[in-house]
């Protein structure tokens, strides 16, 4: 026996189709068709009021709705036939007939869990944090002229970072979409598409020669701290000045499988408020359940750099003149690709909906991180030189590009409130948080080990030498990563 629940208009349907088989080997099906009248069993006050257009075929004009089990309600010992009248409007309501031999409380009875509309968008704007970048060591300090903004001197005070990177939030925007494949909306497909346009860091300083200024690093030559000056009065006198941007942007997208896994009205519900014309359904308190499979793409791409300038005049020494332009670049992107299986919550009442959605996609995830220098040396007089290799960013030692695959985990929790305006109109409010696990971060490549002796030579610290140790090296760290904010958009259906 196969049981096939049909929607029209209210009225809940049920087919019970038998096969046989006929002893010449032929299959032969016989169809019966009861029909319950749902409207003397409940209220149906919340119902649609959709007036029927007669030139509309049954399908164009069978409502959408989810089936939610009833309870047992009591069953008359009769029925009766209601005729079709028109009402003050002219319009002309369906009559039903109560078969007397049917069961209507064994029935599941056809009520509204969501809007009738088999198409669904989402627009929403972002406004998230991100995690902050803890381990980018000291770029850039200052001190007394004779302590050469080296670190633990008495005098030294480091100008950036003074906390972890990344604290702000940033904007972005997020559409959703889907549509539902089958009448009563137990199946369909939906989509994503966001971007966070994340925090931004920027830091300038400029100096005349006071207040000194520095950028540290731990001189493996020597095994001690040390430091390239920027901008001093002792010595040889200098000026110049230090700055650094740093920025992350979050961008995912996916599609994938919506099931129905059950539906409800608590028996606590109350019915709702009589709508204007607005509405052609209002719910109580109706809850759904469904199971989402899919596949989920993300990427996390950041970038930190860090611009030197440094001006020493004409007859000094011992380093020559002219103007000295140092760069060092870190850059990391992590491409995630993997299946994502959660589960979508619903509760709707009168005008007001709460969604959950929780998930978890797990796949691989690329790192790729990039590390690039440069020096320019434009003297006084004669061609300016351009070399490869900065300050944290040498040739020979860490300069290049990296890729390598991790298995990665990505948990993800958006809930929702909403506000329907009308069927169609939402507003709604929500949270989302999101959990990365191993991704490459462009403050942790950057190893604070130097050996100046792979400078360049036209960088202003010293002339090279070559030769061990070969640093800075690779560092090729990782670590997890989370978003989280607040959403404010509309939902709109259609």
């Amino acid at each position: 026996m196969i049981t096939l629940p049909l929607t029209f208009h209210g009225v809940g349907f049920r087919c019970i189709v038998l096969w046989s088989m006929v002893l010449a080997g032929g299959l032969s099906a016989a169809a019966s068709c009861r029909v319950a009248v749902a409207e003397s069993l409940v209220d149906l006050s919340d119902w649609p009021r959709r007036p029927i257009n007669e030139s509309r075929n049954d399908a164009v004009r069978r409502p959408a709705y989810q089936r939610v089990p009833a309870a047992a309600l009591p069953v008359a010992a009769s029925a009766s036939v209601r005729t079709n009248v028109p009402n003050e409007q002219g319009i002309v309501h369906v009559s039903y007939e109560i078969p007397a031999e049917i069961q209507p409380a064994t029935l599941p009875l056809m009520l509204p869990v969501g809007p009738c509309e088999p198409w669904w968008f989402e627009a929403e704007y972002l406004y998230w944090w991100v995690k902050p970048m803890k381990n980018t060591p000291p770029l850039v300090t200052t001190s007394d002229a004779a302590d050469g903004g080296i670190i633990g001197s008495p005098s030294n005070e480091v100008l950036f970072p003074t906390d972890s990177l990344f604290q702000s939030p940033g904007s972005g925007g997020r559409i959703r979409f889907g549509r539902w494949w089958n009448t009563e909306h137990s199946q369909g497909i939906h989509a994503d598409l966001w971007g966070l346009h994340g925090p931004r860091e920027q830091f300038r300083v400029d100096s005349n020669g006071s207040p000194l200024v520095a950028r540290p690093f731990f001189d493996t030559s020597t095994g001690t701290q040390n430091a390239e000056i920027v901008a001093t009065t002792l010595g040889q006198p200098r000026s110049g000045g230090v700055a650094i941007r740093a920025g992350s942007d979050l961008y995912s997208a996916g599609i994938g499988w919506r099931w129905q896994l059950g539906a409800l009205r608590p028996s606590r519900a109350k019915p709702c408020r009589v709508a204007d014309g607005r509405f052609r359904y209002l719910p109580r308190g109706d809850i759904r359940l469904d199971f989402t499979c899919g596949y989920r793409y993300a990427r996390l791409g950041e970038q930190l750099s860090v611009f030197e300038s440094i001006s020493i005049p004409a007859g000094s020494t011992p380093v020559p003149a002219g103007e000295y332009n140092v760069q060092d670049h870190f850059k990391t992107t992590n491409d995630f690709n993997g299946v994502e299986l959660g589960l979508h919550y619903q509760h709707h009442h009168c005008r007001w909906f709460v969604d959950l959605r929780p998930r978890l996609a797990f796949g691989n995830v690329r790192q790729q991180i990039e590390i690039d220098g440069s020096t320019r040396y434009a003297p006084t007089t004669g061609a300016a030189i351009n070399e490869s290799g900065g300050l944290l960013a040498l040739a020979g030692t860490n300069i290049g590009n990296t890729t390598r695959d991790q298995f990665s985990f990505m948990p993800q929790l958006d809930l929702e409130l909403g506000y329907r305006f009308s069927d169609r109109l939402a507003m709604t409010v929500g949270y989302s948080f999101l959990y990365w696990m191993r991704v490459a971060r462009p403050g942790e490549q950057i190893d604070f080990n130097v050996n100046p002796n792979h400078f360049p030579t036209s960088n202003p610290f010293a002339p090279p030498s070559g030769g061990p140790p070969f640093d800075p090296s690779p560092q090729n760290a990782d670590a997890a990563f989370w978003a989280q904010g607040l959403n404010f958009g509309f939902e709109y259906r259609f």
